[in-house]
């Protein structure tokens, strides 16, 4: 029937809806109280001022996000926020 897609998209608002920014964290200039094995490898992966996501941090550095939760705590690691990612790539100029 006519207009069935219109339909579609217009009962659906929220897809227009621009994506949310992401939760992220990133390196302070705060040392942790203690440097453990597994901290130290948390703070060399962070080396370089970007932010990173909780589990992506977590993952590069080989450890559980309990760690990455200690430092946060401890004031190591600040909250910052991350644009999503384009949802398209953004054009070839060649």
């Amino acid at each position: 029937a006519p207009g069935m897609v219109a339909r579609m998209l217009l009962r659906a608002p929220e897809a227009f809806d621009p994506e949310p920014w992401i939760e992220g964290l990133q390196r302070t200039l705060a040392e942790p109280d203690r440097l453990t094995d597994a901290r130290r490898r948390v703070l060399e992966t962070a080396e370089g001022g970007l932010a990173w996501t909780r589990s992506g941090l977590a993952h590069a550095a080989g450890v559980s996000s309990t760690v990455i939760d200690g430092l946060r705590a401890q004031g190591v690691f600040e909250t910052v926020m991350i644009p999503p990612r384009p949802v398209v790539a953004a054009p070839d100029p060649g």
